[in-house]
């Protein structure tokens, strides 16, 4: 079984829905600190004027570093309607946005108060809309732990696996003899972001899954897959 560590995001991006393609059961971070200027609040669509952000404004009630789970949206009403006249403004050309479109505003216009929540459900609708099941466990379930190495074994043991798929940027931050030695494995994933169809001009990289839903809705899972170079989707050796 594998597993993977996902950060909480706003309708996530391609690299992340690339891991949850691979693992058996994601655990979905949300005990993390939350960190301002990321894509955990806010997610990226291109527009006629290149590409914007769509962000959430959010409350952390004086808490320098908040974990994301202990993150309120802000009271205010304006930011929903901003966003669903973004998308529709800069997508409702694209072949597959009226496919999916009532289904968003009924998710977006609900009365969200946790940040946590709503990540949790624009993560869980474009899973489905990709047909990707993997078993999400919330980080806030498990125990808590200080190194990362430690970490995975510990949550690895927690979600009975016994295979961890680490991003290649994360692999020096990893004690791979550790891991190895208590009879865990590694594997690699190298995201190569594919090239699919876009309205307005050029191509641009790391937008929401939105983005590919409308623009390929149902073969947007196997442009997904054919981000997954085979090479990489292997046992890490350590040297």
């Amino acid at each position: 079984m594998i597993l993977t560590v996902i950060q909480p995001s706003y309708f996530p991006n391609l690299e992340t829905l690339s891991r949850l393609l691979i693992a058996d059961v994601a655990v979905w971070a949300n005990s993390f600190l939350y960190t301002k200027h990321s894509t955990i609040h806010r997610t990226r669509i291109k527009t006629t004027n290149g590409v914007r952000w769509l962000t959430i404004p959010v409350t952390t009630k004086h808490r320098k570093y908040p974990a994301i789970v202990d993150v309120k949206i802000a009271p205010t009403q304006s930011w929903k309607a901003k966003h669903l006249k973004s998308l529709d403004l800069n997508y409702r050309n694209s072949p597959y946005y009226e496919y999916w479109e009532k289904d968003i505003q009924q998710l977006l216009m609900k009365d969200w108060i946790e940040l946590d929540l709503l990540l949790y459900e624009t993560t869980r609708f474009a899973l489905e809309c990709l047909r990707i099941k993997p078993r999400i466990i919330p980080g806030s379930q498990l125990a808590v732990v200080p190194t990362r190495s430690e970490r995975v074994l510990t949550w690895l043991e927690q979600c009975n696996c016994n295979t961890y798929l680490v991003q290649k940027k994360d692999l020096e931050l990893i004690n791979h003899q550790m891991i190895e030695k208590q009879g865990a494995r590694l594997l690699v994933h190298t995201f190569e972001h594919p090239i699919y169809h876009q309205l307005f001009d050029g191509f641009e990289k790391n937008l929401s899954a939105l983005d590919l839903l409308f623009n390929e809705g149902g073969t947007a899972k196997s442009i997904l897959a054919s981000s997954i170079r085979k090479e990489d989707h292997v046992e890490f050796q350590t040297r």
